[in-house]
Order: structure tokens, then C-alpha cells, then sequence
């Protein structure tokens, strides 16, 4: 017996340890537990098994009998007495025993550790310039970065088994139109970054997520009223662009960010 937040949690955690073990919960074998005690009967308990993992399983049945009264030694009172706090819950739990048998296997933990995976290198450059139009105020701001890496992503590779690749890498580029003067600044950009791995090893198939190129247009103005007050304006994503993701085929979509332009007013006053 639980309140709603604590039914929901472990719920949440039951269906993460099934989506974690799938064969245990779906093939694992089946035996009914052995219970002793006076309210034995409000009890089921089973144990699986499959191969080195194993779960024991314990839930209340007819709960409503024993809070109504039926079983009023555990809340003398019944119903009346019943006020769901942790204390009470605890109180009936440890009124059962679960009793192994002979032939129960040691129990066996799962431990997830991180540690050092594969050796991979990274190399790459970025190109870099700007330039002012003299007194004009007018200027211009460009990059381009290429970034590799020596270990990829075979989408042609067996679904059964994991593959190491580098996450994140894709080359990038920058355009900026610049004005600077009379206590205006204003840029407007051009921003693009190539495909790249996002994710890899994900669900039964060991598929791989991949985040489609995508580019932006963003505009940011700034005015000094005054050496005190300064107001801005800034808007990314003029066109509304949207990112897409997809798995080992680009038919295959994954996910999908319907964007629009965020707009965004701004007031800094320095004393």
C-alpha cells in the first residue's frame, strides 16, 4: 500500500529494471514463493530466473481486507485507525517472511561501472578572418571549422552488436554582417553545422541517432541611449528552421524539433 507519488515511482523503477532485463521478465522462469504469517494470504511472491539474473517479486492482494479491520492487528481499529504513513507500511511489511529454498542460487548483482573504452583521435582546423570597412562601421566575420576523427559509424554493421565510434564531430560554419558606430551594434549570422552522430548503441537494435545539418539565421541589435542606459533586441532562428534526427537510414526518423524564431528585449542601465 502506497500513496500515489510512491506507487508511481516504483512503478517507474519496475518498468526501467524490465526495459533493462527484457529476457528475465519475458523468458525467465516462474516459482511461487513460500509465506508464512498471519496475513500470508494477502501476499504473492514469486521469483525468475534467467541465466545469471534473477528478481524476486513481492505485491499485496486484497489490501482492503486487512485496513477495513479483518486483520486489525496490525492497525487496531481497522479503517478508522489507518492513516497511510510510512510507519504503518513498514509495519505490515515486516510481518512476512520469505523463505528460501535449499536449492536458491547466490544472488547475483548487476554493477554498472564506467571505464576507459577504445582508443580514437580527433583532428581538425578552423579557418578565421574579420575585417572592417574602414570608418564605415560596416564589417564582416567568417569561420569554418573541419574537425575529423579516425573511428566512424558503420550504419551497414550488425544491430546485435554495440560499435564504438566518436560522438559530436561535424565540421561548422560562421557569416557575420557586422555595424559598429554612433553607439549601435548589430550583427546578423548565418550559422550552419554539418550532420553528426549523436547517440549509438540505443534500444534492442543497437541503432545509432544521428542530428541532420541544420542551419540559422539570428539578428542581434544593440543601442546605447546614454554612458548609463542600453537597450538590445535580439532574434534567433529568423526562418524558423527545424532539426531533424534519424537512425541508420535518414528514412528512419527519430525525432523531430519543431522550431520557431525566439525573439527576446532587452534593458541594461550601469550606475
Amino acid at each position: 500500500m502506497a500513496t500515489t507519488t510512491d506507487s508511481t515511482t516504483r512503478t517507474e523503477r519496475l518498468l526501467t529494471l524490465r526495459n533493462r532485463l527484457p529476457g528475465l521478465f519475458a523468458a525467465g522462469s516462474y516459482e511461487p514463493l513460500a509465506l508464512s504469517g498471519a496475513a500470508a494470504e494477502h501476499i504473492i511472491a514469486f521469483r525468475r530466473d534467467s541465466g545469471d539474473e534473477a528478481i524476486i517479486v513481492i505485491v499485496t492482494r486484497l489490501l482492503m481486507d486487512i485496513i477495513r479491520g479483518d486483520l486489525g492487528t496490525f492497525w487496531p481499529g481497522g479503517l478508522a485507525n489507518y492513516n497511510g504513513s510510512n510507519a504503518q507500511h513498514v509495519a505490515f511489511a515486516t510481518q512476512y517472511d520469505i523463505l528460501p529454498n535449499a536449492e536458491d542460487p547466490l544472488y547475483t548483482f548487476a554493477v554498472n561501472t564506467p571505464v576507459n573504452n577504445k582508443e580514437a583521435k580527433i583532428h581538425g582546423f578552423e579557418l578565421a578572418g574579420q575585417y572592417f570597412f574602414g570608418d564605415s562601421g560596416f564589417g564582416v566575420l567568417a569561420n569554418y571549422t573541419i574537425v575529423r576523427g579516425d573511428i566512424g559509424y558503420d550504419v551497414t554493421s550488425d544491430p546485435n552488436e554495440n560499435q564504438f565510434a566518436l560522438l559530436g564531430l561535424s565540421d561548422s560554419a560562421n557569416a557575420v554582417l557586422m555595424f559598429e558606430k554612433f553607439g549601435l551594434s548589430a550583427r546578423l549570422a548565418y550559422n550552419w553545422r554539418d550532420e553528426y552522430l549523436q547517440n549509438l548503441n540505443v534500444g534492442q537494435w543497437r541503432n545509432p541517432i544521428f542530428v541532420e545539418a541544420f542551419d540559422q539565421i539570428d539578428l542581434n541589435v544593440g543601442y546605447d541611449i546614454n554612458d548609463h542606459f542600453a537597450v538590445s533586441f535580439e532574434a534567433v532562428n529568423l526562418t524558423g528552421e527545424d532539426v531533424r534526427w534519424h537512425g541508420r537510414s535518414d528514412k528512419q526518423m527519430w525525432r523531430l524539433e519543431d522550431l520557431g524564431p525566439r525573439y527576446a528585449l532587452g534593458a541594461r542601465y550601469k550606475f
